[in-house]
């Protein structure tokens, strides 16, 4: 498992997670699917320069998209573009911990111009993760 290869998939499904901003259903769909990029480095037991990504990723990443999908359960998107920042903080937080060089995580910017978001048109049904 390379934790980059996820990375770059984690990526893309973050940009769809913040396109997907006005429709609870959308948004909860894409924080799952963040949650298991992030738990498929988790479980792959990486250690990069004696750096324990994966335990890392199991008591600090989780743990933070776990938070945001109670948020989401108990405020629906109220302060959605504060959470989301909150999260990418948490990250780039733990990468400056490990005290390794690494690209620095931002809000993404809304590169899907061929997809509609809008959510008059989500058919998105989410099962409990």
């Amino acid at each position: 498992m390379c934790s980059a290869s996820v990375l770059l998939r984690w990526q893309r499904r973050r940009w769809k997670w913040l396109c997907s901003a006005g429709d609870l259903p959308l948004t909860e769909f894409y924080r799952h699917e963040v949650k298991e990029d992030v738990e498929a480095v988790a479980d792959a037991n990486i250690l990069n320069n004696g750096v324990p990504v994966s335990t890392y990723l199991k008591t600090n990443g989780i743990s933070a998209i776990d938070a945001m999908k109670q948020q989401l359960k108990d405020d629906g998107l109220k302060n959605f573009a504060n959470r989301n920042a909150a999260l990418i903080s948490n990250g780039n937080s733990c990468h400056t911990a490990t005290d390794q060089p690494y690209l620095v995580m931002k809000v993404p910017g809304v590169p899907f111009t061929d997809q509609e978001f809008a959510p008059t048109h989500s058919s998105i049904t989410l099962l409990d993760p």
